[in-house]
């Protein structure tokens, strides 16, 4: 998610469907922070905010492989982690998705057990 235009980025050929509304839900619920305003980008000091805190881009860790628990633990993910699931849930019944729990290979993917 890019909260200075709003954009969210999924690439839907590498993943199943499940993985993909799990995607979705995730990058869904950031744009939710932009819009709420807790997450926001300062062009003029080229800083994430989150919740009037800004965080130096320097020490963010990427959401690459081996940063992946770091990132993980940056305080608009832990965010977004809490309510994700109960959001693939409510639209996977809502829209009859055949799912039943979200998926265990998005789970490996972000680094979770």
């Amino acid at each position: 998610t890019i909260p200075i235009n709003k954009t969210a980025f999924i690439d839907p050929r590498r993943y199943t469907f499940a993985e993909v509304v799990a995607t979705t839900c995730h990058e869904a619920l950031h744009l939710k922070q932009v819009q709420d305003g807790t997450l926001k980008w300062d062009d003029t000091i080229k800083q994430l905010i989150w919740k009037d805190v800004p965080f130096n881009m320097d020490d963010v860790p990427s959401a690459s492989h081996k940063d992946i628990v770091r990132y993980r633990q940056l305080p608009w993910e832990t965010d977004v982690e809490a309510q994700e699931r109960r959001l693939f849930t409510r639209i996977c019944k809502s829209a009859s998705l055949p799912f039943k729990s979200y998926p265990t290979t998005y789970v490996k993917l972000k680094g979770t057990k």
